[in-house]
């Protein structure tokens, strides 16, 4: 057992007395009923999940199970012997059995205090003299009794009027069989029935405009504003008694605001993907405006800020969104503390206001065990009845500019003796499906070509890492990323290897193995892709999003097959140019002194 909190720099000793008295309110007075029936419930619904998936189970998990049999002795029962045991069990476990097993856990003989903190001169440690005092003192302390407030009402107070659907269509191919509905407000909803899951429903919602649309005063209110209403709660629940509303239901959904699109992510069961419609209908009828959690949020997200200012990794990738983008304000890799400030509360709910005030332009595609006919009189009832003012509206170009020469970036942060590396290669250009596919085969060819190179023959690096891809909005750019960390001494020397590999693909194109390697490896993924709803959901969203047929889908696997050599050595040549390369290195501060 054991309890933790997060502090701020100059509340350490506070918050350990916070978990002490808690602690102590637990011993004192232990949990109430209607706590360990949610409890009971939460238990109960989750055994029931991975009861209907039992057949739809991922052999890695079955594989863990072996392993911690093996290793721990833990039992094999499956999901079914489990089902049955929380059946059998669950309802004669009684509220003085968990008040018991809390005294036995909860002692001072077997106690660990362990604080861990920032080093940096703003952050002073307690000392154990401080720590022993606040420890004693907790055995005095007498908190009252835990008053569990449970909010009994429904999630909708009303019933929404209905809208209708105005308008279906099917689409079928060989692999594809998708229903698409037109509601009476505009809402258009793409439905895909699989059979990859039992009980898994996804649903993701997009809607042109994002926070591109507002001026740079605004963009961190605007970035940051579907997360702060989130955190807010529903209506007249807030977070924690919106939590207890949900005990039991598997299911999760949020508002989120991109640049360039805003939305909704989330997924849910088949028994509660009502209770999930109803969530976004909430979301864009009734967020909750509450300025103590906006008052949370800021304080956390600023403690965090300031114990990240320190991290040589956090300051690595920082530099990297510098360099690559011209040091535009709206590539940040982290907001600065400055920046947390000037977000304000009613402008945020403006913002999030705006942004979800007229769903006319909503898509939502929903993927998983759901039926098209048994789900569209929720649709319409959910999602019909949102509001609708018909704006035209489409996600701006913010202007962000990309280096046209090479730009080099050395850098000194932290103690440890390693060295992080990046190259980038980043270029406009236009998007096609074809060559965005021959950007990601080339990228991988080199990721071979680089972790053979350098980790298995030089032994120099300890993780290299090469990915690249192309993107279509706003304008079309190809993106290629190398990274590596290694000894400070050998940062000049893998460098140079990692030009050489790109020079060797350039002017031989891959060998026959790295290309059969990189072919094979894309249909066996191509294969497991298509038997995962995810998979569909970011595919399916991706068309829709960019105006593509979906019978394009099926292009990918003759793309596959017609790829030759030449292709990725054409790629090469084209997006590794080294002329244009971004290097962003960070040393540590201080070289280790080595033993004589």
């Amino acid at each position: 057992y054991y309890s933790s909190a997060q502090a701020k720099e100059d509340g350490i000793l506070g918050s350990l007395n916070i978990l002490l008295r808690e602690n102590q309110r637990v011993l004192q007075h232990g949990f109430t009923d209607t706590e360990l029936a949610r409890q009971k419930l939460g238990l109960e619904k989750l055994a029931e999940r991975q009861y209907k998936e039992r057949d739809k189970s991922r052999s890695s998990n079955l594989a863990m199970e072996c392993v911690y049999h093996f290793l721990n002795d833990a039992p094999l029962f499956g999901a079914e012997k489990e089902m049955q045991l929380v059946k059998e069990f669950l309802p004669s476990i009684t509220l003085e059995e968990v008040n018991q097993l809390a005294k036995d856990w909860i002692k001072e003989e077997s106690r660990a205090v362990v604080i861990t903190a920032p080093d940096k001169e703003s952050v002073q440690l307690p000392t154990e003299d401080e720590i022993k005092k606040v420890l004693a003192a907790a055995k005095n302390l007498k908190p009252e009794a835990y008053k569990d407030k449970f909010l009994d009402m429904p999630l909708m107070e009303k019933t929404p009027t209905a809208g209708k659907v105005v308008d279906t269509k099917i689409i079928t191919t060989d692999d594809l069989a998708i229903t698409e509905y037109t509601l009476s407000n505009g809402v258009r909803v793409i439905l895909k029935p699989t059979d990859f899951k039992n009980d898994q429903i996804l649903l993701t919602a997009y809607s042109p405009g994002g926070h591109s649309l507002y001026e740079d005063k605004d963009f961190v209110t605007a970035q940051n504003a579907a997360n702060i209403v989130d955190e807010a709660g529903l209506g007249p629940f807030d977070q924690i008694a919106l939590e207890k509303k949900l005990t039991g239901a598997s299911v999760e959904i949020a508002p989120y605001i991109g640049e360039r699109y805003e939305g909704f992510s989330g997924s849910s069961s088949v028994e509660d993907f009502e209770t999930m419609l109803k969530l976004v209908h909430l979301y864009g009828t009734n967020p909750r405006k509450d300025k103590e959690s906006f008052t949370r949020v800021m304080d956390q997200t600023k403690e965090q800020l300031r114990n990240l200012s320190a991290n040589p990794m956090l300051y690595f990738q920082s530099e990297i969104q510098k360099v690559k983008t011209n040091n535009h304000p709206r590539r940040k890799a982290v907001p600065s503390e400055e920046d947390i400030e000037k977000i304000d509360f009613e402008r945020v709910y403006e913002i999030y206001n705006d942004r979800f005030s007229d769903f006319s332009d909503f898509t939502f595609v929903l993927v998983g065990n759901v039926e098209p006919e048994k789900v569209k009189a929720q649709l319409e009832l959910y999602l019909g009845s949102l509001p609708s003012t018909n704006r035209k509206e489409q996600g701006k170009d913010v202007g962000v500019t990309y280096p046209t020469k090479t730009s080099t970036s050395n850098l000194k942060k932290g103690l440890a003796p390693q060295a992080n590396v990046y190259m980038g290669f980043v270029q406009e250009d236009a998007w096609s499906q074809e060559k965005a596919y021959h950007v990601s085969s080339m990228s991988k060819v080199l990721s071979i070509m680089v972790r053979e190179n350098l980790r298995e023959d030089k032994g120099g690096v300890y993780s290299p890492y090469v990915g690249g891809g192309m993107r279509k909005e706003p304008k079309g750019l190809s993106d290629i990323t190398v990274f590596f960390q290694c000894a400070p001494e050998d940062v000049e020397m893998l460098v140079e290897a990692v030009k050489e590999e790109i020079k060797s693909l350039q002017e031989n194109g891959p060998s026959e193995e790295n290309f059969n390697k990189v072919r094979e490896t894309q249909r066996r993924t191509r294969e497991g892709d298509l038997e995962k709803n995810r998979f569909w959901l970011n595919t399916i969203t991706s068309y829709y999003r960019s105006n593509r047929d979906l019978v394009q889908i099926k292009g990918y696997d003759q793309l596959v097959e017609k790829l030759t050599k030449e292709d990725i050595q054409k790629a090469a040549k084209q997006f590794l140019d080294l002329e244009k390369s971004i290097l962003v290195t960070v040393k540590p501060e201080k070289e280790a002194i080595k033993e004589p």
